[in-house]
């Protein structure tokens, strides 16, 4: 099994340094759309193995998502899934880094430092974001000895977390996850500690 996870292209809301969080009003710019088209050619092969799409449901990310899978001539269904969402930054959630820092100074140290958003009023805190990222992979449990691939699409903050999650790390370790960055990752679950507690024909249960 192996994952393909992708960083959707720059939005209108990177351009102009907006905190976007889970706010669903910026769409991918043209720039953005240029680059989408240079990362296909550079990895067209290896994107065309891909069985299956998954892609957070906010729309800078479905339209990059689009754009791949029209490009490698995907003809299966795109699943779209909130689990794949950005991470919610809170209070300081649609506004620009500038106008962050001078209003909320200590809460823009905390998301430049890109860790746990935890001290930031209405953000998600680290740990929901982990196990958000583990409730997408639980989808996958049962998938380890196939060589399907998966095409996965989704933002910089989640992505950082999943990553490191499927690589053993701690959850804040950092991680190149600029726009259209792309990283692979084979068999996620043999770096996870998990135990099947139970299992019958229609679901199983594991621990993490």
């Amino acid at each position: 099994m192996k994952f393909i996870i992708i960083r959707h292209a720059e939005s209108n809301g990177n351009k102009e340094h907006i905190i976007q969080g889970t706010n669903d009003i910026y769409t991918i710019t043209q720039n953005g759309i240029n680059e989408c088209l240079a990362m296909l050619k550079k990895n067209n092969k290896q994107l065309e193995l891909v069985d299956k799409v998954y892609c957070s449901k906010l729309i800078r990310a479905k339209q990059t998502c689009e754009i791949i899978a029209s490009s490698i001539h995907f003809k299966g269904e795109i699943i779209y899934t909130s689990l794949l969402n950005e991470m919610n930054p809170g209070v300081i959630s649609g506004m620009q880094r500038d106008k962050v820092k001078i209003k909320y100074p200590n809460y823009y140290n905390l998301w430049m430092a890109r860790k746990d958003l935890d001290g930031i009023p209405g953000a998600e805190t680290g740990e929901e974001l982990q196990v958000r990222c583990l409730a997408f992979l639980q989808n996958f449990i049962e998938d380890t000895e196939t060589n399907n691939t998966y095409l996965v699409v989704t933002h910089a903050g989640y992505m950082r977390c999943l990553i490191n999650i499927c690589n053993g790390n701690e959850r804040i370790r950092p991680v190149n996850v600029g726009n259209l960055s792309l990283h692979v990752i084979e068999n996620p679950w043999n770096n996870i500690k998990h135990r099947c507690l139970k299992r019958d024909k229609r679901s199983s249960v594991y621990i993490i």
